[in-house]
């Protein structure tokens, strides 16, 4: 599976909102074009995927993540 792809053709933002959780916001840009992907507390799926690498990237200790 190619993340890039699809992240690429995946939905930009999704009707899901909550008291509790967190909003998870992925931005990408390639040259002049843009995408953004936003969710409320992914549990699974791709952005959730990608959000936890980039935790895990910026070498912080973070508590559990929601």
């Amino acid at each position: 599976m190619s993340v890039n792809s699809t992240f690429w053709n995946t939905e930009a933002q999704d009707s899901s909102v909550g008291l509790d959780g967190a909003e998870w916001i992925i931005e990408s840009r390639v040259g002049h074009n843009y995408h953004f992907v936003d969710r409320w507390t992914p549990s699974n799926g791709l952005i959730h995927d990608i959000g936890l690498q980039f935790l895990a990237l910026s070498g912080a200790n973070f508590d559990p993540v929601y």
